[in-house]
């Protein structure tokens, strides 16, 4: 927190009058910052608005770094379910014949699984293998 014009001696007179924040500065009358500060109440005032000026700046860039970690998580979350989203896996053999569309497989499990040559693709529980 800057408040311009005052030198140090002031500096410490309104701290020690616990007018050390920038809340207390702006809770107290122009006149007792005045007579704390040893100023005159135009300067007073200047003081206090300097002073908010200086809050509502500190206020956007608070927002404005959570706003970007709120899109950092969000752009995040979207990865992450993506990968829980339903993956595509073509299967297709060597001596399969031109006029036939090759297998899709659907799966939405996060889990890995392989498909082996042989093996008896025709059964319809996903969940049990053998």
């Amino acid at each position: 927190l800057t408040l311009p014009g005052l030198d140090d001696t002031q500096l410490v007179k309104l701290s020690d009058a616990g007018l050390d924040t920038a809340d207390r500065l702006l809770e107290t009358s122009v006149a007792n910052l005045a007579t704390i500060a040893e100023v005159d109440e135009e300067t007073a005032v200047k003081l206090q608005d300097a002073v908010r000026e200086q809050v509502a700046a500190a206020e956007q860039a608070a927002a404005e770094i959570a706003e970007k970690d709120l899109e950092e998580e969000n752009s995040t979350s979207s990865v992450d379910s993506s990968d829980s989203q339903e993956q595509e896996i073509t299967v297709t053999e060597e001596n399969q014949s031109t006029d036939k569309e090759p297998s899709v497989v659907v799966s939405d499990k996060d889990e890995p699984s392989s498909v082996e040559a042989g093996d008896d693709l025709s059964k319809t529980d996903t969940d049990s293998k053998t």
